[in-house]
């Protein structure tokens, strides 16, 4: 309806708010009279609408307005009646829902950019990534020479971050009360909607409206309608209610300035008559979405310096989009970032790790201390806040720097970003439970849990709580990427292709060398080594053996219990000064950069190794990055080889390359690679090095993964029958933890419940056991006689044997998991599941009290008479 003239007939007025409550009548009466701006009775609903924060008002104005009752004037969101399966079957966590809804309005602001660069974004040469768009439209007057500057939001000053951040806003509204749920109210300056065309995008679901258009990240038109299901406070017999207000850019709409606003609400309706389930609707009357005439419209929350919160829809725009999630989520000021528990803004952050654009939070609630906050906050997820560090050092290793690894399945190239945090920084403030996350155009696709560091092929448990990874996805092909995610965006796909990924990340982190150096440093302890218990539980583990053949068949199936080794040192070199723009990029084992050798056609991995002065960062930084180039010559032709190499990283000097050998190629022939490094230094020009393969008949036993550069393959040796013998065993190291050293241990500290402690070393592991266990201080202070303090030893040997073969018991039970059943064990850790060294503490802190205690326990028991 278009909006009222002052000049209009009083009695024409009257009989248009026949569904407007007396107070609003009578307040346009007075408009009317005084000759002020009129609002039609939609734009009041609308208004009145945009400032409730409880869905009983969302349903008093509704009512009142004639629309809540009559089910004729809502229709059925996405015309399909069947659509809560849909709708419910998204994401399982409050902010990736919400994650959705801010990752539609970014979206929203590049397809606005396009249109207004004249550009149907519809046609082939539009930007193919979200950050080619970001550079095309966004990062106006940057130098931006540099790819790894284009289109990356860390890299703009703050203020222009802080500028871009007010077109998209997150305002919390509601209830001041802890236990109060805040309204979520998500605006954007993005392209907006005709109201006619609200069918088609916000009220569908898989039209498929965005699938041609390459640099959105919107594919599977599912509307952001993930966050239905948490909107109403969490109950049972909740409305679910979600407002819509948007108009589209007057300067491409249909109707250009005579464009009218929309607005709708999508509502959940219990099953009507012959349904089963809940059917979700959107308020159309008539089959239109309620719209009205306005030049702008206050959608957007403003603060003023010295506030003590901000304030909601303050701001005024002429176009955009207004979203509000009524009663959608119970938290503390949205805008805190440094909290005892992962805040609001961090787990956005961690959900869209690399933001295209940046978002503002407002917290618009009236906290009593809302003083002690800051009422705004940018958010350009955790990889920006973390390039951004204002003393890196304090925070993270390596200086502040991540390092980087580059690796490849079936083809596809895969770049992790490993972020080690200082063994004092409460990482959990930083990334919660969640260790790994798949990365595609900024936003998380799916994740794992930090128990993927225990894993026997990762072998960095030691840095468990220390570690977070980003792995970059941008550059599979959409195959890949199907077999790889959920359309929730939210978890992996259970495929043969997630399972190798996995597999081939574990490896890279495993053999990544200055991951080892800090897991080496870490799990270093200068504590005593418990000779006495672990000479006992040799003993024990001997006598069982040897006593109990068919206990020691079922514990250890006849085979040996790994042998564990003495912790592998540091590795140790000598400090190079490193450079920004390197003086040399050499092969380790070449002579004038040409290295020849031999390889089997089955050779997994070939292993080079480069010695350089290059800073970590070479390749990777903003500015002036260095680049790296596989070349291969075949004949008279050179072609590009970088599908090649399977992994890649730059770390203290040292550069590894694997490649594999081409698919085409027979034993006899020589592959000749050429390897090239360059960058902007004119001083430096190119650093080339050049590789001859000689290929060789396949090894009669399987190729190891890694063939090493300096270490030729050997020739197969003829298999020997094994003789059969007697099981053997070395009891593993175990050390002694005081209280004094309790605030040193890893992957987290001791307390005074702990009990033991399986601590993975390089190529072993060993046993810490807490000497120091309330339960067994206890028992000990219980102790009588002149003999307590061999009587305490006696105990304390007797705690820590018995909880080491607790221990080695659990190690057993999952080294019997059937490798069958590996997909279901990674499915049962990345639920919540817990691995081999969290179930070993776990366990034995239980078993504490009861093993502590037995020696007193059976001292009690009298001698059976055996006559």
């Amino acid at each position: 309806m278009e909006g009222l003239s002052p000049k209009s007939d009083i009695r024409q007025t009257m009989n248009q708010l026949t569904k407007i409550h007396s107070a609003h009548t009578l307040d346009l009466v007075l408009e009317l009279d005084t000759g002020c701006e009129v609002h039609s009775p939609e734009q009041r609903l609308c208004e009145q609408l945009i400032r409730a924060d409880t869905e009983t008002a969302v349903e008093t104005a509704l009512r009142d307005a004639g629309y809540w009752d009559n089910i004729a004037d809502w229709d059925v969101f996405g015309g399909n009646s069947a659509n809560a399966s849909m709708i419910g079957g998204q994401q399982e966590a409050v902010e990736s829902a919400l994650v959705e809804k801010i990752v539609n309005s970014i979206d929203a602001r590049m397809l606005n950019a396009c249109h207004e660069n004249g550009i149907d974004p519809q046609v082939s040469d539009v930007p193919q990534s979200g950050i080619e768009a970001i550079h095309k439209w966004f990062d106006h007057g940057l130098k931006t020479e540099q790819a790894s500057r284009a289109g990356n939001i860390s890299v703009w000053s703050s203020s222009k971050r802080n500028e871009q951040s007010e077109h998209i806003t997150v305002a919390a509204t509601g209830g001041r009360r802890s236990n109060d749920y805040a309204s979520i109210s998500i605006a954007d300056t993005g392209e907006g909607q005709e109201p006619d065309n609200f069918a088609s995008t916000f009220c569908s679901l898989n039209t498929g409206n965005k699938r041609a258009i390459p640099f959105v990240q919107g594919k599977h038109t599912m509307g952001g309608t993930g966050v239905l299901r948490f909107c109403g406070a969490e109950r049972v017999n909740a409305h679910q209610l979600q407002l819509i207000v948007s108009r589209r850019n007057p300067a491409f709409a249909t109707n250009g300035h005579d464009t009218p606003w929309g607005f709708t609400v999508v509502r959940r309706f219990p099953p009507q008559g012959a349904e089963k389930t809940h059917t979700y609707r959107y308020l159309a009357p008539k089959g239109r979405v309620l719209q009205f005439s306005a030049d702008s419209l206050a959608i957007f929350p403003q603060s003023s310096e010295g506030s003590r919160r901000a304030e909601p829809y303050a701001r005024s725009v002429p176009w955009g989009t207004l979203t509000k999630l009524y009663e959608y989520i119970r938290t503390t000021y949205i805008t805190g970032a440094t909290a005892k528990s992962l805040m609001f803004a961090r787990k956005l952050e961690l959900r869209m790790p690399r933001a295209l654009l940046p978002v503002k939070l407002y917290e618009c609630r009236d906290f009593e201390r809302v003083a002690e906050a800051i009422p705004t906050l940018v958010l350009t997820g955790i990889m920006g806040r973390l390039e951004t560090l204002n003393a890196p050092a304090k925070t993270l290793e390596w200086h502040g720097q991540p390092k980087t690894i580059e690796f490849r399945v079936e083809g596809q190239r895969f770049v992790a970003s490993v972020w080690a945090f200082r063994r004092n920084v409460k990482i959990n403030t930083w990334r919660g439970s969640d260790g790994v996350v798949f990365m595609l155009n900024g936003q998380t696709h799916a994740a794992l849990r930090d128990s993927f560091f225990d894993r026997q092929d990762v072998e960095m448990g030691a840095l468990r709580k220390s570690l977070f990874v980003v792995v970059d996805c941008v550059n599979i092909d959409k195959d890949h990427e199907a077999a790889l995610f959920m359309t929730s965006r939210d978890r992996l796909a259970g495929t043969k292709f997630t399972r190798d990924l996995q597999s081939a990340l574990a490896k890279s982190l495993k053999e990544h060398q200055a991951l080892k150096d800090l897991r080496n440093e870490r799990t270093r302890f200068v504590g005593t080594v418990d000779e006495e218990t672990q000479r006992s539980l040799q003993e024990f583990l001997e006598n069982y053996l040897q006593q109990n053949p068919e206990l020691a068949s079922l514990l250890m199936e006849g085979n040996d219990i790994p042998t564990p080794h003495n912790p592998v040192k540091p590795h140790e070199t000598k400090p190079m000064s490193l450079r920004q723009y390197p003086t040399f990029f050499r092969l380790r084992k070449g002579h004038d950069g040409h290295l020849q050798r031999t390889a089997p056609i089955d050779s997994k991995n070939l292993r080079f190794v480069f010695e350089t002065d290059a800073v970590d960062d070479y390749f990777d930084r903003f500015d002036a990055p260095g680049m790296k180039c596989l070349d291969r010559k075949v004949g008279d032709k050179t072609f590009n080889a970088d599908e090649f190499i399977g992994g890649w990283y730059l770390s203290e000097g040292k550069a590894e390359m694997k490649v594999h050998l081409p698919h085409d190629v027979k034993p006899g022939d020589v592959v000749h690679f050429k390897f090239t490094v360059e960058d902007d230094n004119p001083a430096t020009g190119q650093f080339v090095n050049t590789i001859e393969i000689t290929v060789t008949a396949p090894a009669t036993v399987a190729a190891p993964d890694n063939v090493d550069d300096e270490k030729p393959p050997q020739p197969p040796q003829p298999s020997r029958p094994r003789r059969p013998r007697q099981p053997t065993v070395d009891a593993p190291k175990i050390q002694a933890v005081e209280e004094t050293d309790w605030a040193n241990q890893n992957p987290e500290p001791f307390d005074d419940s702990t009990a033991i402690r399986k601590v993975d070393l390089e190529g072993g592991f060993e046993f810490r056991y807490n000497a120091d266990n309330k339960y067994l201080r206890n028992a000990i202070k219980q102790l009588k006689g002149k003999d307590r303090d061999q009587q305490a030893n006696e105990l304390r040997q007797q705690f820590a044997s018995t909880m080491a073969m607790l221990a080695l018991a659990i190690m057993d039970a999952y080294k019997k998991t059937p490798l069958d059943d590996e997909e279901l064990a990674l499915l049962h850790l990345e639920k919540g599941g817990r691995t081999e060294a969290e179930s070993i503490d776990w366990f034995t802190t239980l078993a504490a009290p009861v093993v502590a205690n037995l020696p007193r326990m059976y001292s009690h028991v009298a001698p059976v008479d055996e006559t």
